[in-house]
């Protein structure tokens, strides 16, 4: 009997996804942790230390924790953040799985591309670890994130009670994590006016919507002094709150701007904050021209100055006026910048305005790539592609689950990037929220698109993806056979040999499956998939490389995507009527 009860609770286990998927995300979060602990970051100290200028919430949880773990506290810490990380990739997968009732596995994908992003912040960026890692605010911010877009996806898709509260309170926490999560509220009251108000419109559920928002703006507001005033004794929000626009404004200023100021004092701090700024050529002038190289250059600059030039040099002043107490010297700080800023800022509005357009082209390109020539061009392609399945599916199954959880991804993508931009530069840590959400919302709509597919389009898209897994493998073995010496023209004849007989395989199998009563060999129509490529694949894509390369200098990286294009729809057409054509019996 107990034999019999232990087997059917074994049974149970193996059969049940989210009891795998729980453990296989605590195995991949806790390998991290366990591989490169605690990732210590210029910022660490400012949340260790309590410092005035940091949101409550993340410095209360390092507190708690050293409280209770005593020395050795910090590998605690990326514990638990590992264990936050790991049940938010976890609950957005069952949230996906659950509303589109995926089947055969098709959730996987989702999973894997959160841990994509954390492998690509630990192997390719620079920081050289995940943020469950990280002893900063991402280090749990990342994860309510995540659980707080999958009670947003609830309560647009079922309009759910009880995740609405979960969203407010997630909110709440994400806006004392980081300051520029106070876009969560613009976005609760867009989602809520058009889940609950638009489709039939009442005045009292406007009403009740716009209480609610701006209780929660309060609300953090009073957290925030609530923290200072029993850590420090002083009912004061955080300080600093002007930094941002005083850091772009010092970037975008000339010398001259000092006659705008009408105290003469603060007009002599300025000028001492200029020319120190500006003998690290830390000022718009030194940056390159275009939008995208100012941006880069603010970016560069950001920290130099809001850090570590003009907050210092104006607790100094402060501190040299007999204020000695560091809540009240914080608190000068700000009141100098605030005045500075009203006298200085409407001259310098529109280098400001070019910075903050730059910001926001960057934070949409870092949103979802890396800021590079090809990558650049990439998130142009990705976004398009994305806006025409968006346009497709709304206009074939008008606001249906997938529709709305994209556009509500929009929204989310947008509020980041232009609330972010405003309030301090698009650096990825910044914009790495909605990275995940994008390739995962993509993939959805992929699976839609063809699900609504004509058979005979489908299977030109079919036969394009198994193209695309070609084009991979073919592109490695051109480019490699470049850089190990063996000439790209050799490359190319490998891979023609490779990668046709893949996709015979694979076409064979999945594209162009026989009919009933068609008879096909096995060696002929082989012969048939070298031949139809033999133009297409190597003689076609010879002549073009030669052109490309040799006459238009186009770099061998690049040439052969642009070839896909052209070799594609050929291909097809041959494999179509000629190659994988058999005879009636």
């Amino acid at each position: 009997m107990e034999q019999v009860f232990m087997e059917k609770i074994e049974k149970n286990i193996l059969n049940n996804y989210k009891f795998w998927l729980a453990v296989i995300s605590v195995i991949f979060y806790g390998f991290f942790a366990i591989l490169d602990g605690p990732h210590i970051s210029p910022d660490s100290e400012t949340y260790i230390n309590m410092d005035i200028s940091r949101e409550p919430v993340y410095p209360i949880f390092l507190a708690m924790v050293r409280g209770v773990s005593g020395e050795g506290y910090l590998m605690a810490v990326v514990i638990l953040q590992s264990l936050l990380a790991a049940y938010a990739a976890y609950k957005i997968t069952v949230t996906f799985q659950e509303i589109f009732e995926l089947k055969y596995f098709l959730y996987v994908p989702i999973l894997l591309l959160q841990y994509a992003i954390s492998m690509l912040n630990r192997f390719i960026a620079l920081r050289g670890a995940a943020y469950s890692n990280c002893i900063q605010t991402e280090g749990i911010s990342v994860s309510l994130w995540t659980l707080w877009v999958c009670c947003l996806i609830q309560i647009v898709c079922k309009k759910s009670r009880k995740n609405l509260m979960a969203a407010f309170g997630l909110a709440l926490l994400l806006m004392c994590t980081r300051k520029q999560l106070l876009l969560t509220i613009p976005v609760l009251f867009v989602v809520l006016i058009c889940v609950y108000c638009i489709p039939k419109w009442s005045w009292k559920r406007a009403l009740w919507i716009v209480c609610a928002v701006i209780g929660l703006f309060l609300a953090q507001n009073a957290v925030g002094k609530v923290y200072n005033y029993v850590l420090r004794g002083d009912f004061v929000g955080y300080t600093d709150s002007s930094n941002t626009f005083f850091t772009n404004m010092m970037f975008a200023s000339d010398r001259e701007d000092a006659q705008l100021i009408q105290d003469e004092e603060l007009r002599e701090v300025f000028l001492t904050l200029y020319d120190a700024l500006d003998s690290q050529k830390l000022n718009y002038k030194y940056a390159e021209d275009g939008l995208l190289n100012l941006e880069s250059y603010y970016s560069d600059c950001y920290d130099e100055i809001g850090i570590r030039n003009t907050q210092p040099m104006l607790l100094e002043y402060a501190q040299s006026e007999g204020i000695t107490d560091s809540v009240a010297k914080s608190m000068e700080a700000d009141r100098i910048r605030t005045t500075i800023l009203k006298d200085v800022l409407k001259d310098n509005i529109p280098i400001m305005f070019r910075v903050y357009v730059g910001t926001c082209i960057k934070g949409f390109i870092q949103t979802i790539a890396k800021v590079h020539p090809l990558l650049n061009l990439y998130s142009a392609l990705a976004y398009l592609a994305y806006l025409i399945m968006l346009v497709y599916l709304l206009v074939r199954k008008r606001l249906d689950k997938v529709v709305k959880i994209a556009l509500l991804t929009g929204l989310l993508v947008c509020a980041n990037v232009f609330v972010t931009a405003l309030v301090i530069s698009s650096q990825t840590r910044y914009m790495i929220y909605n990275m995940a959400l994008c390739y995962m919302v993509a993939y959805l709509m992929v699976l839609e698109v063809f699900a609504t597919l004509p058979e005979k389009l489908m299977q030109f898209v079919k036969f394009a993806m198994v193209g695309c897994f070609n084009f991979g493998l073919s592109y490695v073995i051109i480019v490699g056979a470049d850089l190990i010496g063996l000439g790209y023209q050799t490359g190319n004849v490998l891979a023609y040999i490779i990668t046709v007989f893949s996709a015979y395989l694979i076409n064979g199998h999945l594209v162009f499956k026989k009919q009933e009563g068609e008879e096909r060999g096995f060696l002929k129509p082989l012969l048939k998939v070298y031949a139809s490529y033999l133009f297409t694949s190597l003689i076609l894509n010879a002549v073009l490389l030669q052109i490309q390369i040799e006459l238009l200098h186009i770099p061998v990286a690049i040439a052969p995507v642009i070839n896909l294009f052209i070799t594609t729809p050929i291909n097809f057409l041959l494999n179509k009527l000629w190659a994988f054509k058999g005879k009636s019996r």
